[in-house]
């Protein structure tokens, strides 16, 4: 990590950090560093601490659900966040500075899932699993894809999903690469893994009662207890469920308590 920038100030190529806008797109790849992965990988992060320091003391692995560019939006733009001038940035530094500086040197080298895990921003010991979601290879291209990481996340106590929308029952419609189904979490839950997985907000109900929904569905879905589900209220809304398997709900639960106390400026628990 030397050879990384030390301090916030690095040159931010590409980027007008001051209104958070990129100049240029890569794949899906260009959410990287941006305020919603401050949030993700501060939970993750704080999962896999010791107990000591509020955490669950963890091992983590990640799915990134990575999948093709779509350049017709304007997502992948919320950096702003990374400048000391912007409102936000004292108190989500607070949370995790060591974060905010690893976060800044992925922003300036690339906007890339491959940056993302050679800066530190995840946590110590991840395991990943980056291989691209092709939409066109159809069911049995996704199985093949699906088996190869769960092969890739064997072993760790936590598994995140990470993928755009967030969960659905089958990969049967529209754009269903950009969702990880209830039966692909299931295979990791039941060998024993709990699960964190990103579920974006829509306009189907009130925040909290979606963040209620979601994870009653999910834990149901996937045969686990429910812990809660982290509302993150920097960029878009959106939601990190929670669930565990046998012997993790208290470490989990505990920590969730830890995370909600310490970020409270930024995102809700709700159970």
């Amino acid at each position: 990590m030397d050879a990384r920038p030390s301090r916030l100030e690095v040159d931010l190529r590409g980027v007008d950090i001051l209104s958070g806008r990129q100049k240029t797109l890569s794949v899906q790849n260009r959410y990287a560093g941006d305020v919603g992965d401050f949030m993700k990988f501060g939970l993750l992060r704080h999962l896999a601490a010791a107990a000591t320091s509020g955490g669950a003391g963890m091992a983590v692995g990640l799915n990134w659900y990575l999948v093709p560019d779509e350049a017709h939006n304007a997502d992948g733009r919320h950096i702003a966040y990374l400048h000391p001038t912007n409102s936000w940035h004292p108190s989500l530094e607070a949370c995790d500075s060591d974060l905010m500086r690893r976060l800044a040197w992925v922003v300036a080298h690339g906007h890339s899932v491959e940056a993302l895990e050679a800066s530190g921003a995840l946590p110590a010991g991840c395991r990943t699993h980056r291989e691209m979601l092709d939409p066109a290879s159809g069911p049995t291209g996704r199985q093949g894809w699906h088996t190869r990481a769960l092969m890739a996340l064997e072993g760790p106590e936590v598994v995140f999903a990470d993928p755009d929308n967030g969960v659905r029952t089958a990969a049967t419609r529209s754009k269903s690469h950009k969702y990880a189904t209830v039966e692909e979490l299931a295979d990791y839950a039941r060998r024993g893994q709990s699960l964190v997985v990103y579920h974006h907000a829509d306009r189907s109900a009130g925040v909290e009662t979606q963040a209620q929904r979601r994870l009653a569905e999910l834990a149901s879905g996937v045969g686990q207890r429910s812990v809660g589900t982290v509302i993150a209220r920097r960029g878009s809304c959106r939601f990190f469920l929670v669930t565990a398997s046998d012997g993790h709900h208290e470490r989990l639960a505990t920590s969730l308590d830890q995370f909600a106390a310490r970020w409270f400026r930024h995102a809700d628990l709700v159970r």
